[in-house]
């Protein structure tokens, strides 16, 4: 699946990329088309969700269902830092590309989403950007970081690429308000980064309370999980893994000796 519509020459957009010898040029982006060129009004962004609809008690964005004929495979799915390679570079269309990434990295979408969604075109499909949330954190932090994570994924879905909205959580309060605006019977993406190692025993009981209380809310057709098998979740037929960049590194590792 490639759709390649740039905005200027991808070797122009991306500094951090070597020339890869596109010079296509085609209708502008739509984000483009939404800027009102107000610095106010276009500090805050507001030309990322326009146009959208919001629901739940925190007006989080609603996404659409998103229904995937092929799930993504072990050796197709790459994450937004490996996007950015050599490695990479000339065969996006073969790989989806995981935001699943530390938020340094996917802030860089943030700030310029413009400068990365010509190359997201040409991939298989995207699963939407994870911004972190955490116990300890202001409630309004993690709020907005779940907000980002739907904007994000409106962003693509309004470009017309095929994207996999995510869901993350904190404690059991948050179930109260973290799941609104992700579609009902669609595929779910979420990544156990982090909340399964031997000392954070009450965050993988957390995190296996949310993915059970997502199926119930969502209904899911697939849960798509980022990251090592979890036997607890086993009752659940929907559930789809994959491996994270970082099972993937250590792999490689081990195998280089």
């Amino acid at each position: 699946m490639t759709n390649n519509i740039y905005l200027e020459p991808i070797s122009e957009q991306c500094d951090d990329i070597e020339k890869v010898g596109v010079v296509e040029r085609k209708p502008i982006l739509e984000l483009e088309k939404l800027k009102t060129g107000d610095p106010v009004i276009d500090h805050f962004k507001a030309h990322y969700w326009y146009g959208a609809e919001f629901i739940g008690k925190y007006q989080l964005l609603k996404l659409k269902t998103v229904v995937v004929r092929d799930l993504p495979k072990e050796d197709e799915v790459i994450s937004f830092s490996e996007m950015l390679s050599s490695k990479y570079r000339d065969k996006l269309s073969n790989y989806w590309i995981d935001m699943f990434n530390n938020d340094v990295v996917i802030e860089r979408f943030w700030k310029n989403p413009e400068k990365y969604l010509p190359l997201l075109k040409q991939a298989k499909g995207v699963i939407a950007a994870d911004y972190s949330v955490m116990n300890g954190l202001l409630l309004t932090d993690n709020i907005y970081n779940v907000q980002r994570n739907r904007i994000s994924a409106y962003m693509m879905e309004r470009e017309r690429i095929l994207t996999i909205p995510v869901a993350s959580w904190t404690d059991e309060e948050s179930f109260e308000w973290c799941f609104d605006g992700l579609p009902h019977h669609s595929v779910i993406a979420i990544s156990s980064n982090g909340c399964l190692k031997g000392e954070c025993k009450t965050a993988k009981e957390t995190f296996i309370k949310g993915v059970f209380e997502l199926n119930r809310r969502k209904s899911p057709v697939t849960i798509l999980i980022c990251g090592p098998h979890i036997k607890e979740l086993d009752s659940l037929t929907n559930i789809h893994y994959y491996k994270s960049y970082s099972q993937r590194l250590y792999e490689r590792l081990q195998n280089n000796g």
